[in-house]
């Protein structure tokens, strides 16, 4: 056997062994000056940490948008060597603003890869006083019926059921659902039932 040959398997067990290994969470850091984060356009895998530094001497806030699938918020502070950390463990595009310049400031993070693909929905079932329902993946999820105030809530894959505010009256309701994941794509479904 040639020499160099006897080393082949070992080399192709230690390939194999780094390309099945998972990979590690990458950080990054975004820089809050006054009234601009730099970058606006930040990318990172599931489970990556981004560290949000203040180098500014204003007040400034780190603050998701509200119905995403993730959220966070860093409340206010002030000046160079403050820092505001957030692990995103899921994939999605989560937009961010600072609560004092929310016109000025606003940024966004790509968590992942967009698979284009809309939440599913089904098993949905409705009554007076709740929906049940299941969904395929982590959703912000919307419930509608004429008559009764919409209610918005995050859930992960799986069966879920959600109390409406208020007891709906007797009579005919029209039920409307939507699921929509990170990437903004909907799952939608609707019902038409009769409480009693």
């Amino acid at each position: 056997m040639v020499p160099a040959m006897r080393f082949l398997p070992a080399l192709l067990v230690s390939i194999a062994a780094l390309a099945a290994a998972p990979a590690l969470a990458a950080d990054s850091t975004v820089s809050i000056g006054d009234n601009f984060y730099d970058p606006s356009t930040s990318g990172a895998n599931q489970n990556d940490t981004i560290t949000w530094s203040w180098d500014g001497s204003a007040d400034h806030t780190v603050t998701s948008n509200s119905h995403q699938i993730d959220s966070f918020h860093s409340g206010i502070k002030t000046g160079p060597g403050k820092s505001f950390k957030h692990t995103f463990k899921y994939s999605g595009r989560f937009r961010y603003f600072c609560e004092i310049h929310p016109t000025e400031m606003q940024a966004v993070v790509t968590v992942g890869t967009d698979d284009h693909v809309a939440p599913k929905l089904s098993g949905l079932k409705a009554s007076a006083t709740k929906v049940k329902f299941k969904v395929s993946e982590r959703s912000v999820v919307t419930v509608k019926v004429k008559g009764s105030k919409k209610v918005v809530k995050t859930v992960g894959p799986g069966r879920h059921s959600i109390k409406f505010k208020k007891k709906l009256k007797a009579g005919r309701h029209k039920l409307s659902l939507s699921a929509k994941d990170g990437f903004g794509h909907a799952g939608k479904k609707s019902k038409r039932f009769r409480t009693h």
